[in-house]
């Protein structure tokens, strides 16, 4: 297995990873770090950079209106099938694992997650978030005009 995670990069060698280090930087409001979670590769490159924070943003918004996330129900092994957290008719909050420009592999929302954010957003952005994340004063309210 520590041969297998030598291949992934830091922070990303399996969905428990890559969700806990998306939880801190959107808990931190840094969602240009938490769009490195994303897998980005179908946007056009020159425009990563401004669409990539605000998907991510999205993304933490629907995560905490869908439920309290459970680290410990996410899998830990870096060998395995795609891992969905969530699901619902307006799109899937889904996990894969990548292969990047560097040759490195990681786990990422895959292409559908990010390609849905805007519909999962949509759906839900009048909910309230789970109490949990409002609790612990981290919940996100909905995002400007």
């Amino acid at each position: 297995m520590q041969a297998d995670r030598a291949r992934l990069k830091d922070d990303y060698t399996d969905p428990s990873a890559t969700m806990r280090r998306f939880l801190v930087d959107t808990i931190a409001k840094d969602f240009y770090s938490a769009a490195r979670c994303l897998d980005l590769s179908s946007i056009p490159s020159e425009e990563r950079s401004d669409k990539g924070p605000q998907l991510a943003r999205q993304l933490a918004f629907v995560v905490q209106r869908r439920g309290w996330l459970f680290l410990q129900e996410v899998p830990n092994q870096p060998v395995g099938p795609p891992f969905t957290w969530s699901a619902d008719r307006s799109g899937r909050i889904a996990l894969e694992r990548i292969r990047l420009d560097d040759g490195k592999e990681a786990w990422l929302f895959n292409k559908k997650t990010v390609r849905n954010i805007a519909a999962m957003y949509e759906e839900i952005k009048g909910r309230p978030a789970d109490p949990r994340y409002v609790r612990l004063g981290v919940a996100l309210p909905p995002a400007g005009p």
